[in-house]
C-alpha cells in the first residue's frame, strides 16, 4: 500500500495483510492517524505503522500475487 493510499483509507474499509503465501487475512480499518505519526488501527486493536505499509493491500487478490 503506498502513502497516498493510506490517507484516503476510512473507518470501516477493509484491507488485507499477507500472512503466508496461501492466506491473506482481512483486517477492518478502526482509525488512521495522519499527523505526529502515520499508523492505520484495526478493529482487532492492532496496528500498521509507516514503515510497515508494503505488508498490507487494498484488494485480496494483490495481496495473494504480491505473497
Amino acid at each position: 500500500m503506498t502513502l497516498e493510499q493510506a490517507k484516503k483509507l476510512k473507518q470501516g474499509d477493509k484491507v488485507y495483510f499477507k500472512t503466508n503465501k496461501l492466506m491473506a487475512e482481512e483486517l477492518t480499518v478502526d482509525k488512521v492517524l495522519l499527523e505526529d505519526r502515520i499508523e492505520i488501527w484495526f478493529t482487532d486493536n492492532t496496528y500498521c505503522p509507516l514503515v510497515d505499509l508494503d505488508y498490507i493491500f487494498i484488494s485480496k487478490s494483490d495481496c495473494l500475487e504480491e505473497c
